[in-house]
């Protein structure tokens, strides 16, 4: 798997910063999937969410 460091890093960053002044929404999970080297994530209102999982 061939990636760029700065493309990585700008995902991540806007993945984990996206509802940052979210007063509902306080807990972000980020998955990556190896096979197409896709990020993704999901944003809930409590860490345990069912949705989330």
């Amino acid at each position: 798997m061939k990636s760029t460091g700065g493309a990585c890093s700008a995902a991540l960053s806007t993945l984990s910063t996206w509802a940052v002044d979210s007063e509902r929404l306080r807990h972000v999970r980020i998955i990556i999937t190896e096979s197409d080297c896709e990020l993704s994530a999901t944003y809930s209102s409590h860490k345990d969410d069912p949705k989330t999982s």
